[in-house]
């Protein structure tokens, strides 16, 4: 691996980092930055597989305990398969439209144009003229890190 291709890599990570855990879009940040950084094709392909892995292996190492629990009281605890009947409900329509619609979603979501309008479109609604939503958002995320507003 040369030294470009590694701070490509290393550039890609931060940003993954810095988004994984806000209420915005990782993987649109992505996209966004690799085109910057001139990081397509299949090389671009695997490294956002494999760095989307390693965000997921974090989520579930940080709610380790919930899904031990809820995994474990599936047979006795009805809250566990509440839980579990939710999960179900809201995941196994996006997994549907999502093999459906595979093609479309690649070609028409995942290009820089797009991204970047969207990110314009929900940046504008959120601090225009009427910024109540974003002030909200900053509140709870202070609150939820223990800090206070």
């Amino acid at each position: 691996m040369d030294l470009w291709t590694a701070f490509q890599a290393l550039i890609l990570g931060v940003v993954e980092g810095l988004t994984e855990f806000l209420p915005i879009s990782s993987t649109g940040h992505q996209i966004i930055v690799a085109d910057l950084l001139d990081f397509g094709g299949e090389r671009a392909m695997a490294f956002n597989i494999i760095i989307q892995l390693g965000a997921i292996l974090a989520v579930v190492w940080e709610f380790r305990r919930k899904i031990f629990d809820v995994v474990v009281g599936l047979p006795t605890q009805p809250s566990a398969r509440r839980f579990t009947a939710n999960l179900l409900i809201a995941f196994l329509p996006a997994v549907v439209l999502g093999v459906i619609f595979a093609d479309l979603i690649h070609e028409y979501l995942f290009n820089p144009i797009t991204v970047a309008s969207a990110l314009v479109v929900a940046v504008s609604s959120c601090c225009g003229p009427n910024s109540a939503s974003i002030k909200c958002m900053l509140k709870r995320l202070m609150r939820s890190t223990g800090k206070t507003p």
